[in-house]
């Protein structure tokens, strides 16, 4: 799957290894990036992966920057 194709509920839910309702909650509150179509909620992997990086914490995100 390429950053720009677009993933479905399901497909963000295994992915996050989360619950598809979680998902479908996050999309309904605007905690995660998402477009709706028609009656269906859409990802785009490249906007999920910035929105789990910006969600790291600090030890994590210092122990990524090369010394």
């Amino acid at each position: 799957m390429t950053d720009d194709q677009l993933m479905s509920v399901k497909e963000l839910a295994d992915y996050l290894n989360v619950n598809i309702s979680t998902v479908y909650q996050w999309s309904q509150q605007g905690q995660v990036p998402a477009m709706k179509i028609g009656k269906m909620w859409r990802y785009r992997r490249a906007e999920i992966e910035e929105w789990l990086n910006g969600r790291r914490s600090p030890a994590i995100q210092n122990r990524d920057t090369p010394r």
